[in-house]
């Protein structure tokens, strides 16, 4: 075999291993990240605010070493506050649909409470599920 076919087969063979490598690289990156893909938003649970108070007073406790009457008292305030922002949240959405009302006619105004109540069904529907889920 002359010099010229000996480089023109190892330069054959070489290309053809530095595919298959690089192949082989790809496949086990592709399966890796695949495997290891994050968790999207509709696949995590969302905590119940009981279950979300729990932890973090669990955590705050832990780390800046609350004794019981501070419990207390952060509970107390997780409490008023919780109680003062449901207050602005429904005070917001009933401005909202207020200023929302006052740009519709009146035949909008049937379509727009009917949409409403369906949303709202909806949002209890979810709630009841979330609800359920949180007690297993």
């Amino acid at each position: 075999m002359t010099k010229s076919k000996l480089s023109a087969l190892l330069s054959l063979i070489i290309v053809f291993l530095s595919g298959g490598v690089l192949g082989a690289f790809t496949y086990r990156l592709y399966i890796v990240n695949s495997a290891t893909a994050p968790v999207t938003n509709a696949q995590v649970r969302r905590p119940s605010p009981e279950e979300w108070r729990r932890h973090y007073l669990a955590d705050l406790q832990k780390r800046a070493n609350l004794d019981d009457s501070q419990v207390q008292q952060v509970n107390g305030v997780l409490d008023q506050i919780a109680t003062e922002t449901k207050t602005q949240m429904n005070s917001i959405h009933d401005e909202q649909i207020r200023r929302i009302n006052d740009v519709l006619r009146p035949d909008q105004r049937a379509l727009y409470q009917k949409m409403r109540e369906e949303h709202e069904a909806e949002r209890a529907r979810r709630r009841a599920q979330q609800d359920a889920a949180n007690k297993k």
